[in-house]
C-alpha cells in the first residue's frame, strides 16, 4: 500500500493545480461576461457557474494525476463522483458570494462580481475543497473494496 504524501507537498501541488484552475476560471468568466449584445438577468451568476464547471474539469485531471497521485485509488469512477460532489458543493461558495455581494451589499458590475466570486468565493471554496479532497476523495482509507481486499491478502 502506498504511503500518503506529506500535507505540505499535497498543498503545494494542489495550489499549483488550483492556480491553473483560477486562470481558466477567470478567462471563461470574463469571456462570458464580455460577450457583446448578451444581456441576461443573472448573467454573472450563470458565468460564475459555467466558469467553475470548466475549472472543475481542469482541476480533476491535475488533482487526480498529480497533486493527489500518491493517494488516489484505482477506482476512478468513485473518485470522480466524489470529486464532482465536492466541487459542485464548492461551486456554491463563489456563487453565494456573488449573490451576497449583489443582493445584500448592493454591489454590481464586473469588478464587484470578480472580487466576490473570484477573490472571496474562490478563496473560501479552495479551502473547503482541499480539506474534503484530502480526507474524503483521495484519502488512502477511501480505497475501493477490491483494493482493500487485495491489500489485506498481501499483509495476511
Amino acid at each position: 500500500m502506498r504511503q500518503p504524501e506529506p500535507v505540505l507537498l499535497q498543498l503545494l501541488r494542489f495550489g499549483a493545480v488550483g492556480a491553473v484552475g483560477v486562470v481558466v476560471n477567470l478567462l471563461v468568466f470574463n469571456g462570458l461576461m464580455l460577450i457583446p449584445g448578451v444581456e441576461l438577468p443573472g448573467k454573472s451568476l450563470y458565468a460564475v457557474a459555467a466558469a467553475t464547471l470548466v475549472a472543475i474539469g481542469v482541476n480533476w485531471v491535475g488533482n487526480r494525476y498529480w497533486a493527489f497521485s500518491a493517494s488516489r485509488s484505482e477506482d476512478a469512477a468513485r473518485e470522480g463522483i466524489q470529486f464532482l460532489v465536492v466541487s459542485l458543493a464548492g461551486m456554491l461558495i463563489p456563487v453565494g458570494c456573488v449573490w451576497f455581494s449583489q443582493t445584500v451589499l448592493g454591489l454590481h458590475g464586473l469588478v464587484a462580481d470578480n472580487v466576490a466570486g473570484n477573490a472571496v468565493g474562490l478563496a473560501l471554496g479552495t479551502l473547503f475543497r482541499f480539506v474534503l479532497y484530502r480526507v474524503w476523495v483521495f484519502a488512502p482509507r477511501a480505497r475501493s473494496g477490491e483494493e482493500t481486499r487485495r491489500a489485506a491478502t498481501l499483509v495476511g
